[in-house]
């Protein structure tokens, strides 16, 4: 499986997927096998993930409290020196420092309950890789790119159906030929999936495929956006988060 850079289109179109295009007219049926989940990961595994992270944020965070702790005792010191304008600039000071604390407070808050609710932080690329590996035959290999490490919160299972899922819609769309390909990055910071094949489009997709990516699409909390290729391509571009 190759790593090359891959760039992706960030435009969002609401509730798009794989418009018809003007020179196809068959409709095309593709099976839709279970979906399993892909990598399950063990307790243990998820528990490093999460406390690797944690650990990060609590190193951030003692930072700023050592910061915090450095201005106050130059404050204590300066109160009988300094005029009322420099004690009022080194309050503000201290302000800014207690909001970076806070923001780190509010991403521990934001990460705990995606925990509480069975999601966890998870290596896209990895998983993409993990996934391609299960589903490929020798003759129909599934190509991965990544562009650095993108890490998505999600339940693992419906993670793995949504790419399913979004692998079928891609395949049928080119008559289940052609190279499928998944390409994983994070323009602006914002995890996204592209997801298309390289065969020639044929015509509709079966009206259930796309019915079913939708819903599991809503599910994972993924948006459902044109790639590069735009709406008469055989591709479409999964984008996680707000």
């Amino acid at each position: 499986m190759s790593h090359e850079k891959h760039q992706v289109l960030e435009t969002p179109i609401d509730n798009y997927v794989l418009p018809s295009p003007p020179r196809g007219q068959a409709e095309l049926l593709v099976a839709d096998g279970a979906s399993t989940a892909v990598g399950v990961a063990s307790t243990a595994a998820v528990a490093r993930a999460f406390g690797e992270r944690l650990e990060v944020k609590a190193q951030c965070m003692g930072g700023f409290l050592t910061e915090l702790r450095d201005r106050l005792e130059r404050l204590d010191a300066a109160i009988a020196e300094d005029s009322r304008a420099q004690l009022k600039g080194a309050v503000r000071e201290l302000g800014h420092v207690v909001d970076w604390c806070d923001a780190v407070r509010a991403e521990l808050a934001d990460e705990g309950a995606m925990a509480r609710s069975g999601r966890e932080p998870i290596d896209l690329g990895q998983f993409c890789e993990q996934l391609a590996t299960r589903l490929q035959a020798t003759t129909e290999p599934i190509s991965v790119r990544t562009v650095g490490t993108v890490t998505v919160w999600c339940e693992r299972g419906a993670l793995a159906h949504l790419l399913e899922r979004a692998l079928a819609v891609v395949w049928a769309r080119t008559g289940g030929v052609g190279l499928r390909c998944l390409g994983v990055a994070a323009p602006d910071g914002t995890p996204q999936l592209r997801v298309w094949s390289r065969g020639e489009p044929t015509g509709d997709v079966d009206a259930e495929l796309v019915d079913a990516l939708r819903n599991v699409a809503t599910k994972v909390g993924a948006r459902i956006l044109p790639d590069e290729l735009g709406p008469g391509g055989a591709g479409l571009l999964l984008a996680f988060g707000a």
